[in-house]
């Protein structure tokens, strides 16, 4: 299946079988992010409210509504902790059992994407920095600092290999640990 925050739309939409349905339609302004959990509980990062709101058993709720300017990016782990790039506060907070900390404050320029890998690690599209980083045990590395244009998005596979949306050279790239 395949989610796209729809953004002109102020809409969540789902790809599968074919087929392109509508999740949510109403309560929404501007979502950039969308991330599923393995439940099939929807994560949306609406920029618009300054929100992240989730969709889960044909209901919309909001999750974090206070602390976050412009959100671009969310991510969810198997643990159901997400993981928020904070865009305009230049910051990756996270929301785990009803509170949101901030993991990374500083380094970072305007982040949109957000990952997280089956270990916790979280990876992020620093868009105005042109780089990719990685917040691993308290520390924030810089995977890819070269060759990229505006990275809006960021995935990574089991095996550790994560995925760029490099807005700026129109390409998907793939760094190779």
């Amino acid at each position: 299946n395949v989610y796209i925050a729809n953004t002109g739309n102020n809409a969540i939409k789902k790809y599968a079988g074919g087929s392109l349905t509508t999740l949510v339609s109403s309560g929404l302004i501007g979502p950039a992010g969308v991330a599923v959990d393995g439940s099939g509980d929807v994560y949306i990062a609406d920029t618009g409210s300054n929100a992240i709101k989730k969709y889960a058993g044909g209901s919309l709720t909001t999750l974090v509504s206070s602390g976050l300017i412009g959100p671009r990016g969310v991510a969810v782990d198997g643990s159901g902790n997400v993981y928020i790039a904070d865009t305009d506060n230049n910051a990756i907070k996270k929301y785990a059992g009803g509170s949101v900390t901030t993991l990374v404050s500083s380094g970072l320029n305007r982040p949109f994407g957000v990952a997280v890998d089956g270990s916790g690690d979280v990876y992020i599209a620093d868009t105005f920095n042109n780089a990719i980083k990685k917040y691993a045990g308290g520390s924030l590395t810089t995977l890819v600092s070269s060759g990229l244009s505006y990275p809006l998005g960021v995935a990574v596979d089991s095996s550790g290999n994560v995925y760029i949306a490099d807005n700026g050279n129109s390409a998907i790239k793939k760094y190779i640990p």
